[in-house]
């Protein structure tokens, strides 16, 4: 006997769905613009000058808006302050609100949309293996980390660090749904990786011409973007084993990479040289005999 529930039934609990969240929604936003408009009235009679902040938040709420209603502009800029949260973030602390912030909303969101819509997520060995890694090392680190007292600081720098692993579903699913998203991904992650190489290049600039002693040149290390990096050399490399194209292309991507790996060696992170040759290491093994050889050949240009 069927007992398959007509597609009636579907859409009626769709339809309940939307109903629920549209009318969720309209009393978030209402909440929103009561509150927004009680502050602007109260900064305006604490403090006249920064008045000018509130039309810079309706800004801001705005284009965060705009960015979650497109998949792949919302994607864009999760991977963005994803990795740059692990840089210029370190140095001011209303970085770590807004760049984590925006983070967990997108991951909140589209995490909740793929349940809402009963979107399968796992549906290969590679999902598979990204999924045990999510639950066993955030959960389960979290478990852990309060069975062994650690102090809580340090639990929250452990989650911080694997989150941004959270966009692992989200990437994927923009990559094989949007026509542009592999390009647009790879070029924001490689974009990252080559202004933290140029940070690099000018903070040693300015280190090495304020030194006055042969130790001070030594001791010179800017352990900046390291995440960025490491995560960006891998990618150009995996880039250029398959790119085909003209002689100049491939040029190009070899100066890329000389030039992300220049702004690694200059921080002196030798956690991170590891971790990169690591993942150097593991892309080979899954690359195929051609395309290995030229990332071997390439990579030693």
């Amino acid at each position: 006997m069927d007992t398959t529930p007509p597609p009636t039934c579907h859409l009626a609990r769709e339809a309940a769905l939307t109903r629920r969240i549209r009318l969720w929604g309209g009393v978030a936003l209402g909440s929103a613009a009561a509150l927004g408009l009680a502050a602007a009235f109260g900064l305006a009679a604490i403090a006249p000058n920064a008045i000018l902040a509130v039309p810079l938040a309706v800004v801001v709420c705005v284009g965060l808006v705009v960015a979650l209603r497109s998949p792949l502009g919302s994607v864009a800029v999760a991977i963005l302050l994803s990795l740059a949260i692990a840089g210029l973030a370190d140095d001011y602390l209303a970085g770590k609100f807004l760049f984590g912030g925006y983070g967990l909303l997108y991951l909140s969101l589209w995490y909740t949309r793929a349940w809402a819509s009963g979107h399968r997520l796992v549906v290969s060995g590679t999902d598979v293996g990204a999924a045990l890694l999510l639950v066993l090392g955030l959960f389960g680190g979290i478990a852990l980390g309060v069975t062994m007292g650690n102090p809580a600081l340090s639990i929250v720098g452990n989650v911080q660090a694997l989150a941004p692993l959270l966009l692992y579903f989200p990437v994927k699913e923009a990559c094989a749904s949007e026509r542009l998203g592999a390009l647009i991904v790879a070029g924001c992650v490689l974009a990252l990786g080559v202004a933290a190489a140029a940070q690099n290049a000018f903070n040693t600039s300015q280190a090495l011409s304020s030194a006055t002693e042969v130790w001070q040149i030594m001791d010179v290390r800017v352990p900046y973007g390291e995440v960025a990096l490491c995560a960006s050399i891998v990618l150009s490399v995996a880039v250029l084993s398959a790119y085909r194209g003209r002689l100049a292309g491939s040029g190009a991507l070899v100066a890329l990479f000389g030039v992300l790996a220049g702004g690694l060696i200059l921080t002196k992170s030798r956690g991170f040289w590891v971790a990169t040759l690591l993942g150097l290491a593991v892309l080979a093994l899954a690359l195929r005999g051609t395309d290995r050889r030229r990332m071997v050949a390439m990579g030693s240009i």
